[in-house]
Formats: C-alpha cells, structure tokens, sequence
C-alpha cells in the first residue's frame, strides 16, 4: 500500500492506518467546535466579559486529564480516549459559553427566511442535487 502524504509510513501498516482515520473522524469536529469558541469568546472579550474565555481552556485539560483516567482503562486501543478527550473538550467548551452569550442576548438564533429571494434560488438549485444524491447512495 502506497504512503499517504499526511502520514508516511502508515501506509504499510494497516492497523496503524485505521486507528489514525478512527481518530481523526474524532477529532476533525474540534475544528468546528474551537473555531465557534473563538469567535464566542472574541464576542465576550468585546463587551469586556475576559474572564470567562480566559478560562475556557481550562475545560481542554480537565477533559484530556478526565478521559485518560477514566476513558482509556475502558478502551480497547488506549489512545481513543484522548481523541475522545478532544471532541468532548471542544463541546465543553462551547457550550461553556452559551449561557453568558445568552445573558447578554447575544446567542443568535439562525431561522431560514424562505420569502428571501436567495433562499429561495438555493432550494431551487440544491433541491434536484438532494434528491439525485439519495438514490446514488442506496
């Protein structure tokens, strides 16, 4: 099997392979997750709320601390706590911040405006690829 460019030498070790590909499909959505963080703690940070971003890290290690003590004498591979660890960090975190964006009223709450003209072009554009994408997959 050919090395792929992201982990050379994974590749002639299959087992190897999997546990990077079952880890990281744990661990991509931390990106998501920190990335709303930043931007909720850039909000606070703006009306002069520091402490609460400050903090926010904090949650990363207790949960890295919290899923290698308790997570990985329960796991079959070891090192899947830890990718645990990350993804539960990352909603930790975020969510750890949702209250006092709420309390400012800042928590904005997304609703689709279906007599907006762009709403409307997208669902007519994304509509036919939907229902296409379905009977591909079965």
């Amino acid at each position: 099997m050919a090395d792929l460019g992201v982990c050379p030498g994974f590749g002639s070790d299959p087992e190897k392979l999997a546990l990077t590909a079952d880890m990281l499909r744990l661990t991509f959505p931390y990106l998501l997750l920190i990335s709303l963080t930043a931007f909720s703690g850039s909000v606070l940070n703006t009306w002069n709320r520091f402490a609460v971003p400050a903090f926010t890290p904090v949650l990363l290690n207790l949960s890295l601390i919290g899923a290698a003590l308790f997570l990985m004498p329960l796991m079959e591979e070891p090192a899947m706590a830890l990718a645990w660890g990350v993804l539960i960090a990352g909603a930790a975190q975020l969510v750890f911040q949702v209250p006092f964006l709420l309390r400012l009223g800042l928590m904005p709450t997304p609703w689709p405006n279906f007599a907006h003209e762009g709403v409307r072009r997208i669902l007519k554009l994304m509509g036919p690829a939907l229902f296409g994408g379905i009977g591909i997959a079965n």
